[in-house]
């Protein structure tokens, strides 16, 4: 094992707080999960290159790459990160002997290492992990590897029925819950459930997801508790996909999204989410001086190396790495303001504009999110789902529980007491228990990162989104963090964020205007614009009436960035419009002051 020297930040964003209900019938009907399924790939759209699986698996020690950066070094930053889910389960009575026991926890994962002994179980499932396994359906049978836009070999022939794609998607790649407003530069996509997770059907707990496959009352449960044609563990689908784009700013970032769906016939009022990471360096490398240290924020943590460098190796710096949460979910009827954003009960599938930042001048779009295709709702005067701004395109507009528990500890223990994926209630209890642990500062470690507790109802759909981050030093870490964070919540928009400058030695290609950042906010933001050339500017402040409130910016500016830092502490809160003329150039973006 490597010694540690990186910088591990979890931007982490978790689900809509108000949930997405489903076709069951449809979504059960599908195929179900199986280890003979699993494939692996490499996620080599930008500067990050790295081994995934489709069984919610990124990067796997030893083998390379994983998480290498940048591309080509032949240095990885990470030993393994794995997709948790959990759950605690009260006063399920057992139908065979109509015992009760109060509390189960079943943690649905998939890890390299230490997953749920199966030696002991019939010989059908000693080559089941009992956690997250792929759906056998989702990428070409004759394929090496799983689905990835890149590689139309890999796609099925047919995209199943379960994912309510129209028939003329076949043949073509599948485009995400919204549509992205840029193309990626690459993208994989997998489906997979725990429906091989015997932990907890095995007697004498005996917890069935779906109810009628219970064993009839008062008779031998036989073969039932492993039946391969069966759902068990939570009863859990899970779509997941990983994209890149390779541009300025996003070019050292991997953005991943995992929608879980609970297809059980239960309501699971403690479920929980987040990751389980093991961060290392460089392969076979060793970084001298590279103890990490580890600073935690709302939304992220920050895991420091100390001055860490390679004996002999002196013109190599040891690069930083994040992980960044960037959607959670949270609770939309609890009358608490979960993400201190100002508002409560938020729901972005409400039919409701609720941070009111949608604009009839920017946002009207129509179901697409995109300009001039004519599709339902654009250019109506009213929200529509799908546009900028608007429910499910807006994580602002939901109340997220965002990073509630953060856990480090020591890689070497391997008791029933640590933090390994076939722990399942010493798992589950952190994840649930809102606290901050970083004592274990040693040079190997694993971190555990959750959202706390939500309500995940049958039929319920929650979306988890991360990304990983990477950088030379923390300043344009955080920098390209920020960036990352404005990028998915503006809906795959570029935006800039105060620390996303153009490259050195570089000017712009053309006029640009960026969005705001931070936005919504209160009362101070930044405004960034570039130019090609030298030339008159003007950029002006408006009300939702179309009155002036004051000019920004104006006169000769010289050719490159520019950023404007403006306090809007006197005005009331609202929506507000800048516009930016140069030229025949002139473009308008919405800002929020939300106090």
């Amino acid at each position: 094992m490597k010694v540690l020297f990186l910088i591990l930040s979890a931007l982490v964003q978790v689900l809509p707080l108000a949930a997405q209900t489903v076709d069951l019938a449809t979504l059960r009907a599908d195929s179900l999960g199986t280890q003979k399924a699993r494939r692996e790939g490499i996620m080599n759209g930008n500067r990050i290159s790295t081994l995934v699986y489709n069984n919610g698996e990124i990067g796997q020690w030893p083998s390379s790459p994983s998480i290498e950066w940048p591309k080509g070094s032949q240095l990885s930053y990470l030993d393994g990160l794995c997709f948790l889910v959990g759950a605690s389960v009260d006063s399920v009575v057992n139908p065979v002997n109509r015992t009760k026991f109060n509390r189960i926890t079943p943690l649905e994962t998939h890890y390299r290492e230490e997953m749920d002994e199966t030696s002991t179980v019939p010989y059908q499932l000693i080559f089941e992990p009992w956690g997250f396994t792929p759906l056998p359906d989702y990428s070409h049978p004759g394929s090496s590897t799983f689905a990835f836009s890149s590689d139309p070999a890999s796609w099925p022939a047919v995209w199943p029925a379960a994912l309510g794609w129209p028939q003329s998607k076949n043949g073509t790649w599948v485009t995400g819950t919204y549509p992205f407003s840029v193309q990626t530069d690459l993208e994989c996509f997998y489906v997979m459930d725990d429906s091989k997770d015997c932990e907890w059907t095995r007697p004498p707990k005996s917890f069935y997801p779906i109810l009628s496959d219970t064993p009839a009352v008062a008779t031998t449960p036989g073969s039932q508790w492993y039946n391969p044609a069966i759902r068990k563990g939570l009863g859990l689908r899970v779509e997941s996909r990983l994209f890149q784009w390779n541009r300025s700013g996003l070019e050292d970032a991997l953005f991943g999204t995992h929608d879980v769906i609970n297809l059980s016939d239960h309501d699971y009022d403690s479920a929980t989410v987040g990751l389980y990471a093991q961060p290392g360096f460089g392969s076979n490398l060793t970084v001298e001086d590279g103890s990490p240290r580890f600073q935690v924020g709302p939304d992220y943590v920050l895991v420091l190396n100390g001055e860490g460098y390679f004996p002999g190796q002196p013109q190599v710096t040891p690069g930083k790495m994040a992980v960044v949460l960037l959607e959670t979910p949270g609770c939309s009827d609890n009358n608490r303001d979960d993400d201190q954003d100002g508002l409560t009960n938020e729901s972005q599938l409400d039919g409701l504009d609720n941070d009111g930042d949608w604009s009839a001048v920017t946002d009207d779009l129509g179901e697409d999110g995109l300009k001039e295709t004519g599709d339902t709702g654009e250019g109506d005067g009213l929200p529509t789902a799908g546009e900028p701004n608007f429910d499910a395109t807006d994580p602002d507009e939901s109340d997220q529980n965002g990073m509630r528990s953060v856990v480090v500890t020591e890689l070497s223990g391997k008791s029933v007491r640590d933090i390994w994926p076939r722990n399942d209630e010493v798992v589950v209890n952190k994840m649930m228990t809102e606290r901050v642990d970083t004592a274990g500062q040693t040079p190997n470690i694993q971190i555990l990162i959750s959202n706390g507790t939500f309500l995940l109802k049958k039929g319920d759909r929650r979306r988890f989104a991360f990304a990983l981050v990477m950088a030379e030093s923390v300043p344009e870490l955080i920098g390209k963090m920020k960036t990352v964070r404005a990028f998915y919540n503006s809906g795959y928009r570029f935006v800039s964020s105060p620390d996303n400058v153009e490259e050195a030695g570089t000017l712009p290609g053309q006029v640009a205007l960026d969005q705001n950042y931070p936005n919504p906010f209160n009362p101070d933001t930044r405004i960034s614009y570039r130019l090609p050339q030298a030339g008159q500017v003007r950029m002006s402040l408006v009300n939702t009436l179309g009155q002036q409130i004051r000019v920004l910016e104006s006169g000769l500016k010289p050719a490159g960035s520019h950023s404007v830092s403006i306090s809007l502490g006197d005005l009331p809160s609202g929506v507000y419009f800048y516009t930016l003329e140069s030229g025949t150039f002139r473009q308008t973006r919405k800002l929020v002051l939300m106090k």
